[in-house]
Parts: structure tokens; C-alpha cells; sequence
């Protein structure tokens, strides 16, 4: 398979002509073009009319669309420090090299800048991703679709059903019983008796919004913690004591998730962060630096027991690392066994990949400005964000 895959890349710069594969079943050049990057399909158009009509087709096939998603390979998006001033450069797109290192063991690594398809106007942008859609939403009531790989973007409709609202957080994911993308946002109506609390959802498929209840209340404040994984969105929050909140996009129900006791009421600016890890939610636990020793807990969701979608859980404490030196805080999971984490190096920050088994440290060959980055891992893929069905 690697032999004809690469054999498919030198195609798309010239380097072999398609006339040596007349007789490549198709079913085979379907399979290989399943395990390709959006970008190569996009270019592999231009090689014959043939190929123009066969990708073009599968590009529309929510068959194959499925299949070259399960298919795709993980990437992490990384905000680039510019600040508020300018919102349209401030996400890259980061690949990591793990098994590419130079003799000093620094780990080889890519950004690309993305060039979003957004009003330079709008401020305090934030940014979430579900299946290769990056969904770009402000303080504003506008909100974007925005698929890089294949570089479609949608602009959503404005509902009014939050103005003159104070907007508390936004969600993105993916509804499988429905086969549907959805955005899910809620707040409080600042001109109403009581701060009305409002929320209300997107639907890709019908391309309109709608409100829908509140099952439960939540106060307090949200801690710019928040991941998505498999249907279901997770915020942390705090206000006497710290919660998960989570939103189940099939379902449209939110659910209140405690945390393991006793965690809850330690300070309200616990420091812990949201990840998922081996397809599932978990949280790092890490002591202040006047707290000693600063071990880092790792704590995973027991989907056993229902997990956010259901509203019950058990926490699990998988992990323990030990205090390492130079270390500033976990990051996120790139791989099971791989874990960024942001450390300093004289005056600099940089970011560091820990093994999980070899407790080795490996340094990225990236510059990041502490304080600005974040990131969730992301997959290129071919889904459109253009379909009313």
C-alpha cells in the first residue's frame, strides 16, 4: 500500500504519467484515494478528465466522505499570539513529525498559517473543531463554518433569538443519529427579569437556528476549558465548587458532571484542563507552584457508567507524573502515549512532547508565546459545510 501510495503523490507533480495504470481496478484507486489529505485529491483533479470525474463524484459520496474521515490523520491546531488585532492570522495548523528527530532528539515539526474566511472586525474570536470544520465564533452574534482542507465556508444566519443577550459559551460537534453538524450556543438576556437564561442550536441540515430549553441552571463563571468528543461538548465551570458542563448534540440535553469530591471544593481557580485521551474525556490535575510536589494527575471519564451524555460518572485516576524540571504545564494528548506540554528554556517557552511509557522529553523545533496558545487535534477532511440536506 505505501508503494502505491507514494507512486499517487509523484503523480500529482508530474513525475509519472496515468497511462501507466490502465488497468488499476477502480475499487483499489477508491481505497488508495481514501487514505490520501484533501489537498492531494484536490490536486489529483488536474492529472485526467477520468480521475476530475471519479474524485469529483466521491467527493459528494457521503459513503466514501465517512470513510476517508476514519481514514484521516490527526493534526493540531495552534493559535498564532497575535493577539486580538488582527483575528484573521491568528490560527495555525501544526503538524508534528513524532518518528522524525534530529541527533539532539528535538522533534521535527510544521505550522501553516490558515487564512480565515472572517470579518477583521470581529473580536474575541473563538475557535472549536468537529471532523475537519472549524467553527470560528465571537461575542457577536456571528458565527462561520470553515472547512480548510477543501477550503468551503459557510456563514451562519443570524438568528435574534440571543440579542441582547450576554453569550456564555459556544459548542460545535456532530449528531450521528441525524447525520447532521450543529452549533449550540446559550446566555442570559440581560433585559429580562432575572437574566433570562437562553440557549439555542444550528442545524447544518436545515440551515436555521432554534431554541431549546434549559433543562438544567448554571451560574458562575466558564473557565476557557472546554473539548469535544464523540457527540457530546464539555465546559468546565465554576462557581461554589467545580463542574463539567456537558451538551449531548444528539439528545440536545445538558448535563452536570462532577468532578472526583475532592476536587470540588478546592479554589475556584483550580487548575486543571480538559483533553481527551484514548477516545475519551480526561482532565489534568496539576498543583500551583507553591504547592509541593507538583505531581500531575491524570484523571479519565469512566464511560461505563454513562459518561456526559447521560449526566452520571465516575472518575478515573489513570496516571501520576512525576515533577519534571523546566515544565510549566500539560498541554494535550497528540497521541495515546504522547503528551504536549508547554516548558521553558531560559526566557522562552517551547513545547515538549513527554512519552508517556519512556518518560522521555523531546523538544519541538516551534516557538510559542505562553499565555496565547491553545489547541485541539484536527483532521483534514472532504466534509462540506455547503450541504442543506
Amino acid at each position: 500500500m505505501g508503494n502505491v501510495l507514494s507512486k499517487f503523490r509523484r503523480l500529482s507533480i508530474g513525475a509519472e504519467k496515468p497511462s501507466r495504470y490502465p488497468d488499476l481496478p477502480e475499487e483499489l484507486m477508491v481505497e488508495i484515494m481514501s487514505w490520501l489529505p484533501p489537498e492531494s485529491l484536490i490536486r489529483f483533479k488536474c492529472v485526467c478528465k477520468s480521475w476530475h470525474a471519479l474524485i469529483s463524484a466521491l467527493s459528494c459520496n457521503p459513503t466514501f466522505v465517512a470513510k476517508h474521515l476514519r481514514n484521516a490523520n490527526n493534526k493540531i491546531l495552534l493559535s498564532a499570539s497575535l493577539g486580538y488585532s488582527n483575528p484573521t492570522e491568528r490560527l495555525s495548523l501544526l503538524t508534528i513529525f513524532g518518528y522524525d528527530h534530529d541527533e539532539n532528539d528535538n522533534i521535527r515539526c510544521v505550522t501553516k498559517a490558515l487564512n480565515l474566511p472572517i470579518d477583521p472586525a470581529m473580536k474575541f474570536v473563538s475557535f472549536y473543531h468537529c471532523d475537519g470544520i472549524i467553527c470560528i465564533a465571537s461575542d457577536d452574534p456571528n458565527v462561520v463554518l470553515f472547512n480548510p482542507a477543501i477550503n468551503e465556508s459557510r456563514v451562519l444566519p443570524q438568528s435574534g433569538l440571543l440579542d441582547n443577550c450576554c453569550i456564555m459559551d459556544t459548542g460545535f460537534g456532530y449528531d450521528c443519529r441525524a447525520n447532521d453538524y450543529k452549533v449550540v450556543r446559550f446566555g442570559y438576556n440581560i433585559n429580562e427579569p432575572g437574566f433570562d437564561r437562553k440557549a439555542e442550536v444550528y442545524s447544518l441540515g436545515t440551515d436555521s437556528w432554534r431554541e431549546i430549553e434549559r433543562q438544567i441552571q448554571f451560574n458562575g463563571s466558564f473557565k476557557d476549558e472546554e473539548v469535544y468528543c464523540k457527540g457530546v461538548y464539555y465546559w468546565r465551570k465554576a462557581d461554589h465548587n467545580h463542574m463539567i458542563l456537558s451538551f449531548d448534540m444528539s439528545g440536545e440535553v445538558f448535563r452536570r458532571i462532577p468532578l472526583p469530591a475532592n476536587l470540588q471544593d478546592l479554589s475556584l481557580d483550580l487548575n486543571i484542563r480538559l483533553a481527551v485521551w484514548n477516545e475519551s474525556v480526561a482532565f489534568f490535575y496539576l498543583p500551583y507552584e507553591w504547592e509541593d510536589p507538583r505531581v500531575i494527575e491524570v484523571f479519565g471519564m469512566d464511560d461505563r457508567v454513562g459518561g456526559g451524555a447521560r449526566g452520571s460518572c465516575n472518575w478515573i485516576k489513570h496516571l501520576r507524573i512525576r515533577p519534571i524540571e523546566g515544565i510549566i504545564s500539560p498541554w494535550t494528548f497528540w497521541k495515546n502515549d504522547e503528551l504536549l506540554m508547554v516548558g521553558g528554556l531560559s526566557s522562552n517557552e517551547v513545547l515538549v512532547s513527554y512519552n508517556l511509557r519512556s518518560k522521555k522529553i523531546r523538544i519541538l523545533q516551534i516557538y510559542v508565546e505562553l499565555g496565547w496558545y491553545f489547541g485541539f487535534l484536527y483532521v483534514g477532511s472532504l466534509v462540506s459545510v455547503r450541504r442543506t440536506e
